[in-house]
């Protein structure tokens, strides 16, 4: 396993920040403060939650596009690495999480 970089994580943090801005803009637009009295608080953590998968989602798979992974040995400082790495990074901030909470069923879980 190698070192995951600054440029790395730099690159990771600009995507989640990304993310979490679509997130609460998108959690901004649905709620409506009037319509739900005193369970918007509640409703729009949920939605808040809700949206930061999805747009992680969605800007994972764009960037997977811009950035494919590839099979094989991969050379120290390539582009290839550093899919790979900000891949990592996803998994373990983001997608792990939801993974190993068991609120998704996975199938041949050992």
């Amino acid at each position: 396993m190698r070192k995951i970089t600054t440029g790395q994580i730099g690159f990771f943090t600009l995507l989640l920040t990304l993310v979490v801005m679509l997130a609460l803009a998108s959690a901004s637009f649905v709620t409506d403060r009037a319509w739900l009295g005193d369970f918007y608080g509640v409703v729009y953590v949920m939605l808040l939650i809700a949206f930061v998968y999805l747009w992680a989602f969605v800007i994972y798979r764009l960037f997977l596009r811009s950035f494919p992974l590839q099979e094989g040995y991969i050379e120290p400082g390539s582009r290839a690495e550093f899919a790979a790495q900000v891949n990592i990074l996803f998994y373990l901030m983001l997608f792990n999480t939801l993974i190993r909470t068991e609120i998704l069923p996975v199938p041949l879980k050992t």
